[in-house]
């Protein structure tokens, strides 16, 4: 239900979709809530159609908390007999949208074929976004490299001399999971050499998780190349070859149709399955 809000100086006026006009008559935080209309004591207290709590007593336009409202609501002891969820509706095979696309070693399908510049830390985050964006300007040519849409790295301020436990463990898994992403098709992994978060620990992270992870994959130190402006140089040659690598095993794109989307689960990614096409 949508409402627009009137200030005044007195308080705060709401008209709400069905001509109604109510003055909120406290300071309603932002995630907060207050009454449209009185709700008698014992009765629900409803948040989009759902009881939340028991009204103590709450008058139009009160500010809902603990102190006019109680935890209590129903409980669903026994589920009706009918009570089923029926099958999907798939759309018939010879209806179904296609893409191009990248099938991945774990089947998975991408949209894109990037080579991802991963730095294991801040320290080595300049280096990755330069060496990203000479790539994109000085090596990267569409007509010649139809299957690879580019170079991209994701600097960040994490890592190095971090404490251990839950920081360098979230770190590491969104590192990961963007070095998984089906849209990554290579990757080049980029540390200073002194960081807590370095080649080593990456790698290592990498190769215990339940997923496998089988792409080309390089590596550059910046301390083993002697500073800055060598690593800056030299990956010219390493990305040429994990390009090679991408093209080798991707080949031209490949066609897959579109089984079934669910837009409430899209954010997720869990409602996009792909099937090559016939």
């Amino acid at each position: 239900m949508s409402a627009s809000l009137t200030f005044n100086y007195a308080r705060i006026e709401v008209a709400l979709p069905d001509g109604r006009i109510i003055g909120v008559k406290a300071a309603v935080r932002p995630g907060h809530r207050f009454a449209t209309r009185r709700i008698e004591p014992g009765e629900f207290v409803l948040q989009f159609g759902h009881p939340i709590g028991t009204s103590l007593g709450i008058e139009e336009g009160n500010l809902i908390s603990h102190d006019n409202m109680s935890n209590a609501v129903p409980h669903v002891r026994d589920l009706p007999q009918d009570l089923f969820t029926p099958p999907p509706d798939y759309i018939p095979e010879h209806e179904r949208a296609t893409f191009m696309g990248f099938r991945r070693a774990d089947n998975r399908v991408g949209t894109r074929n990037y080579v991802l510049i991963v730095p294991t830390s801040m320290c080595a985050s300049h280096e990755a976004q330069q060496i990203s964006m000479m790539s994109e300007f000085m090596l990267y040519k569409r007509e010649k490299l139809l299957n690879v849409d580019g170079v991209v790295a994701i600097p960040h301020n994490k890592g190095c001399g971090c404490q251990d436990g839950s920081n360098i463990e979230v770190m590491l898994r969104t590192l990961a999971n963007y070095a998984d992403h089906p849209n990554v098709g290579a990757v080049i992994l980029i540390d200073l050499g002194c960081e807590k978060t370095n080649l080593a620990k990456v790698e290592k992270y990498l190769l215990r998780r339940e997923q496998s992870f089988n792409k080309p994959v390089s590596r550059i130190g910046i301390q083993e190349a002697e500073g800055y402006h060598p690593n800056v140089a030299a990956p010219g040659g390493q990305i040429n070859f994990l390009w090679m690598m991408v093209a080798m095993r991707e080949g031209e794109d490949r066609q897959f149709g579109v089984v079934n989307v669910q837009p409430e689960f899209a954010s997720s990614g869990s409602g996009l399955e792909a099937v090559r096409g016939k």
